[in-house]
């Protein structure tokens, strides 16, 4: 088997289908077909089960699928660290509310202190990142949550969860009243997709405080968090987020905050990098800058 076969399967279990996938590589459907049964053919396994209705990964393509996202990631972690041009490109992953709130200022201050380097920032739920950064395809990244995967999670902010509702009279009304919560939790519900971790820790809270998710009258599953906000700010609906994202919001009028029960909640955001023996220096520094001046620039749960 050679790279560009595994790039190529790579592809079409990601796009689920040879002719999108043909589109991304810019390469004709029948050859993204004979690399997939050339590489069956060396294999003498199949890969992918495929009608005309359906198509899925069979148990040795799920493996097959591990084993060339491991070798993709070294051989881009071979050339990023070798060749000598790039010896100082950071790939750097972030969930929606550090990539808004702490990722920009951050960059900057850094290469204030570390010029020349350079980045690729890659924007995505919690879990994804998490995810990309073990198996070696990030970095680092900057997530609101921390899970089994073998990173480490270094705290790096807190950050306050409210629910964000429309500036409407019906929601002015409830910011008069001593604890509106459950009336809230009454009202129209936009959540968050399954990989969010602004949907992990609000699950997390409604179970410490006795609320069955199947209570909540949710009327929309949105898996980008600028829609979830302006979809809010629209009076689709009301929902928890980040109060960093909102905050310019309420302060102008646009949106109205309320805590989640009598007491503020607040997570912790966390930096993730893998656990290596070998860690290039540019990305040890960076570890090394963001574990200070994030903590002192961000960490005040009061």
């Amino acid at each position: 088997m050679d790279i560009r076969q595994l790039e190529v399967f790579i592809c079409v279990a990601d796009h689920k289908g040879f002719l999108s996938a043909a589109e991304e590589l810019h390469l004709s459907q029948s050859t993204v077909s004979n690399h997939i049964a050339a590489l069956e053919e060396e294999l003498q396994a199949q890969l992918i089960k495929r009608t005309t209705r359906s198509f899925k990964l069979t148990r040795y393509g799920e493996m097959m699928y591990d084993y060339a996202s491991d070798i993709l990631a070294l051989q881009k972690k071979a050339i990023r660290e070798l060749s000598r041009s790039a010896n100082c490109l950071l790939n750097i992953g972030a969930s929606s509310v550090p990539a808004q709130c702490i990722v920009p200022q951050l960059l900057n201050e850094f290469n204030l202190q570390y010029p020349g380097t350079h980045y690729e920032i890659t924007v995505a739920d919690s879990l994804d990142i998490i995810q990309m950064v073990s198996i070696g395809r990030l970095d680092v990244g900057f997530v609101g949550t921390k899970t089994d995967a073998e990173c480490s999670f270094v705290p790096v902010a807190t950050d306050e969860l409210v629910i964000a509702a429309p500036n409407t009279e019906e929601y002015r009304e409830l910011k008069d009243q001593d604890d509106p919560f459950r009336t809230l939790l009454t009202k129209p519900f936009l959540m968050r997709e399954e990989q969010s971790a602004t949907k992990k820790e609000t699950l997390r809270f409604f179970q410490d405080h006795g609320v069955s998710p199947n209570d909540l009258n949710v009327i929309a599953y949105i898996n980008d968090a600028l829609t979830l906000r302006f979809s809010v700010l629209n009076g689709l609906g009301i929902s928890i987020l980040s109060y960093r994202t909102v905050q310019s919001w309420e302060e102008s009028g646009r949106l109205l905050t309320f805590p989640l029960g009598k007491t503020s909640f607040f997570r912790t955001l966390y930096l993730a990098y893998k656990k290596s023996n070998y860690m290039p220096q540019h990305v040890e520094s960076f570890i090394r800058y963001s574990s200070k001046h994030c903590r002192r620039m961000l960490y005040d749960p009061e």
